[in-house]
C-alpha cells in the first residue's frame, strides 16, 4: 500500500518548509510514501484541501491530529 504525506501551507510559510523536510526524510526512507506540495492560494483552495492553517499535514487525506477549535478554511 502506498502513502502520500500532503503538506499544504501558504506561500513563504517557514513551517510548510520544515514540514516539507520532514517529510521528504521520511520517504527517503521508504518507498512507499510520496509527498504532495501543496501551496494554498485562496479561501476556496483552503477548504475544499481541508487546510487548519499553514502548515497542515495530512497522512493518506486524514489530518493526524486535527484543532477542532480552528475551523477549516482558516488562512494563515
Amino acid at each position: 500500500m502506498n502513502h502520500t504525506i500532503a503538506v499544504l501551507h501558504v506561500p513563504g510559510c517557514r513551517g510548510g518548509a520544515a514540514a516539507l523536510d520532514t517529510a521528504a526524510e521520511i520517504a527517503g526512507e521508504r518507498d512507499d510514501v510520496s509527498v504532495a506540495d501543496v501551496v494554498i492560494q485562496d479561501d476556496a483552495s483552503a477548504v475544499a484541501q481541508g487546510f487548519r492553517g499553514s502548515p497542515t499535514v495530512l497522512i493518506d487525506g486524514r489530518e493526524m491530529a486535527p484543532d477542532p477549535q480552528v475551523p477549516i478554511g482558516t488562512m494563515g
